[in-house]
């Protein structure tokens, strides 16, 4: 079996995203950001507006997935809606359950899935 170094896991890590997200290819700030949070570390990640940070907490999920692991469940805080919902349908065509709750989404239904299968929970202030 061959050592899992830094850069071995940042390439596989990145093979991983490209094969989930349709060939995205993360870049390192978000792979160094996902490798952090996935061995449990606190993780702070500053960048501009559309440089990609929120895959960089998708990324984890990812990881357990692989791992064989079950999928923590994370929370994620969008502004919009419309940054909710899109997020939660790319996250479901890689396989990931995701559900974005907002005024107009939230039901008792909505709660109950929640419960039962979702990996990551999507919310907006609208």
């Amino acid at each position: 079996m061959s050592e899992v170094t830094p850069t071995r896991r940042i390439d596989a890590t990145r093979a991983l995203v490209a094969k989930a997200f349709a060939g995205t290819r993360a870049c390192l700030f978000q792979l160094e950001a996902a490798i952090s949070v996935y061995t449990g570390h606190d993780t702070v990640l500053c960048a501009g507006t559309g440089s990609g940070k929120t895959l960089s907490f998708w990324i984890p999920l990812l990881m357990a997935l692989d791992d064989g692991l079950d999928a923590p469940i994370t929370i994620l805080v969008t502004p919009l809606n419309i940054l909710g919902q899109g997020s939660a349908k790319e996250l479901g065509l890689a396989g990931i359950a995701a559900v974005a709750i907002n005024s107009e989404t939230s039901s008792q239904q909505l709660w109950t899935c929640i419960h039962a299968a979702a990996s990551i929970i999507i919310a907006t202030k609208q």
